[in-house]
């Protein structure tokens, strides 16, 4: 590739030495600022150079840590079981760490891929105006600080030196959570701050949480006219274990790891890992999918229930499930219409 024909911007904050230098050896700060280095109609050979490249680098050597990467084939299911725990052993380290390289293989194609889809529908002038490919090129960068933070350990347990040190944050504070919140509310949205990627854990939480309870119907859990305060994953075993509801095809594990890695992060403040956010989003889609009846397409579809059992039996059997989980509770309130298909 002959760089020497970039027509690189005049950036201000950049010393115009170092800047040739910069768009040609320095990915992620390239994919970081790269609308303020050069012009859109450079854009598309440099983000097939940068990423094509740095993928390359990153096999390249991770086959010297474990030959098999990337070809060993792992499920989507069996990678979240590996990269959702909280806290890892030393001597578990190297093996969970090789796991999260190939979540990082998956979810770095994926962002790519993504990314030359939105390229390829729209007009090259429009490219920096483009949303979607200014927050993922970021998620691609962020990917790329991440990726290289864990790599460069898993090189270091094999005796191997570092091509580079990089070392980033690996948590939070509440003054940059409230920071955030600034910002957010200001419609102003940093999709390179770490505290966007923790905002997104809380989001997966809640949209599980709001998803397993209105997929009961449940309105309100009474005791003495009072409401109580549960989760919704406290009935993950109520309905993994009930033959009158029609759950997607999500691992009960799985879910259950979901729910506590993710309060792990919300109360800790630790910063999570980019692939992993991408990872469960993708393993926890059919749950959010459209679902169909023989009238019409059902947008909260992913979940099926006996229409009979649901009028009928539902309220006793999850009173009693809560009593005997220790809760006290003595009345609930279901929709008229739950986010379920009811058949």
């Amino acid at each position: 590739m002959d760089f020497t024909k970039i027509k690189m911007k005049d950036a201000p904050n950049y010393n115009p030495i170092y800047l040739p230098h910069l768009i040609e050896h320095m990915p992620i700060e390239f994919f970081q600022n790269y609308t303020s280095l050069i012009y859109e109609n450079d854009f598309i050979i440099l983000f097939n150079y940068h990423s094509d490249r740095y993928l390359d680098n990153i096999i390249e050597r991770m086959k010297k840590v474990a030959c098999s990467f990337p070809n060993k084939k792992y499920s989507l299911e069996h990678i979240c079981h590996q990269i959702l725990i909280s806290q890892i052993n030393k001597e578990d380290k190297v093996v969970n760490l090789t796991y999260h390289m190939y979540a990082f293989y998956y979810a770095y194609n994926k962002i790519v891929n993504e990314i030359k889809d939105e390229i390829k529908k729209t007009p090259l002038t429009d490219i920096y105006k483009n949303d979607i490919i200014n927050a993922k090129t970021k998620h691609l960068s962020k990917l790329m600080i991440d990726s290289s933070e864990v790599l460069q350990y898993l090189e270091k347990a094999s005796g191997i030196e570092p091509e580079s040190i990089i070392h980033s944050r690996r948590q939070i504070d509440g003054y940059e959570i409230f920071w955030f919140i600034d910002l957010f509310a200001s419609g102003i949205i940093d999709y390179s701050n770490n505290t966007y990627f923790s905002t997104l854990v809380y989001l997966i939480r809640q949209s599980i949480e709001i998803r397993v309870k209105n997929g009961l119907g449940i309105q309100a859990i009474l005791h003495k006219n009072k409401p109580q305060k549960i989760t919704s994953d406290i009935f993950i075993d109520f309905i993994f274990n009930n033959n009158n509801i029609n759950f997607p095809d999500i691992n009960k594990a799985v879910l259950r790891k979901v729910f506590n890695w993710c309060n792990y992060h919300i109360h800790t403040g630790a910063i999570l890992y980019t692939w992993q956010f991408i990872i469960i989003q993708d393993y926890l889609r059919p749950l959010f999918s459209l679902g169909q009846t023989k009238k019409q397409i059902h947008i909260s579809g992913s979940i099926r229930m006996l229409k009979e059992y649901y009028k009928n039996s539902l309220e006793k059997e999850l009173i009693d499930f809560l009593k005997n989980k220790g809760k006290i509770v003595d009345k609930i309130v279901l929709q008229n219409t739950p986010e379920a298909i009811l058949e």
